[in-house]
């Protein structure tokens, strides 16, 4: 139950400001705005781990830590699907070969009537001019 408050208590109706813990842990010091502190006293169920709650602690950080690997892990995997999606996008682009690309202009320059379908360089006027 990590996430409930295992006991709550009304130690002051002014905001807290200070806290302390005794080393041993069975003693806690808490200050409040106007200046006041109030000592409280623990019982061992609160200042003493129980023998499970080691391990069931270890535990829990493990899992966050194997949680926060995954969530990097998953990101990175992200990036890089997106610099290859990036990559494929461009690759498109370069996929018509010289050949194609010389047929291409070959086929626009007869259907507007231009000189440079002939490969002379010429032009309009001095095909005209023969």
């Amino acid at each position: 139950k990590h996430n409930e408050p295992t006991l709550t208590v009304q130690v002051s109706d002014l905001a807290l400001t200070a806290f302390a813990v005794q080393e041993s842990g069975g003693t806690v010091a808490v200050g409040t705005s106007d200046g006041c502190t109030s000592i409280l006293h623990l019982s061992q169920g609160l200042s003493e781990a129980a023998p499970s709650e080691k391990s069931a602690i270890s535990a829990m950080f493990e899992r966050e830590q194997t949680r926060e690997k995954n969530l990097e892990k998953a990101i990175k995997e992200a990036k890089v699907k997106a610099r290859k999606e990036m990559a494929r996008k461009d690759e498109v682009t370069d996929r018509v070969t010289e050949e194609q690309l010389r047929q291409l202009e070959d086929e626009f320059f007869k259907a507007t009537g231009s000189s440079q379908a002939l490969g002379t360089g010429a032009s309009a006027a001095d095909v005209g001019a023969d």
